[in-house]
């Protein structure tokens, strides 16, 4: 995400989510070379639709855990899609499993080059907050909306935010 103030907002609402399957493209990004985010959704764009056993509804960014020891120099980065199993998936793609989750929903209105804001909003939120995360790999989920272009990864008012959150 580039760097940008975040806004003071409130999650949208909450909402509890079962184990979710994804599969697509995962890499490890360092947080001064986000710009390369973009690129990887053009290469998994061709991809959606393609997929073993996918869910063709929506298409996810899932924002794991900083991979390395100190946790300040970048994070797993995943294009995905939702999918019902992770057996017969071709090799060159990568798989996650997000256990069940209560997550808190923010709303990203704008074009994608603002959810820099949105994400650093739900990151303050959720540091200012009583909740606490369960352990586990995953950080947040771009969620983009069935209207997704997938060169672009999002249209206006189709995308939110999910930060995991227990109440």
């Amino acid at each position: 995400m580039p760097d940008q103030p975040s806004a003071a907002i409130a999650p949208d609402h909450f909402a509890n989510a079962s184990t979710t399957l994804f599969a697509g493209l995962r890499r490890y990004c360092r947080f001064d070379d986000r710009a390369s985010i973009p690129a990887m959704w053009q290469g998994f764009g061709p991809m959606i639709g393609t997929i073993p056993d996918e869910v063709r509804v929506s298409a996810y960014g899932l924002i794991l855990a900083p991979a390395d020891q100190d946790g300040d120099r970048g994070f797993d980065y995943f294009a995905a899609a939702q999918v019902k199993s992770l057996e017969d998936l071709p090799e060159d793609l990568s798989d996650e499993r997000v256990g069940g989750r209560k997550w808190a929903i923010f709303k990203h209105t704008g074009h994608v080059s603002g959810v820099g804001m949105t994400c650093g909003a739900a990151g303050d939120w959720l540091a200012q907050s009583d909740r606490a995360p369960k352990t586990g790999s995953m950080a947040m989920i771009e969620h983009c909306g069935a209207q997704c272009d997938s060169r672009t990864r999002w249209v206006p008012g189709a995308g939110s935010f999910f930060i995991e959150a227990i109440t």
